[in-house]
């Protein structure tokens, strides 16, 4: 695994991001086995249960942003505004 590797060459910690978390079969077991710090993982598919499974998984909310796009969408307005001035 990818972290294992960086683990290796001298990272102290690894974190990994994952838009929607799917988290099917043996996925979690590895993620716990794995040298990951951290999973962030977006809550665009329920994480509830996962996180249970797995301490390492943190969940981030997407409901806001996909609901303001929505409405942009529904008005006629631009939705590349979002993201033009996240940083």
């Amino acid at each position: 695994m990818a972290a294992s590797v960086l683990a290796t060459c001298g990272a102290t910690k690894v974190y990994a991001v994952i838009t929607h978390g799917i988290l099917s079969g043996n996925s979690l077991d590895l993620i716990n086995k794995s040298m990951l710090h951290e999973v962030a993982v977006s809550t665009s598919v329920p994480q509830k249960e996962h996180q249970e499974k797995c301490k390492k998984l943190k969940t981030f909310e997407v409901a806001p942003i996909f609901a303001e796009a929505i409405r942009r969408i529904h008005n006629g307005e631009s939705v590349s505004f979002l993201f033009e001035n996240a940083m």
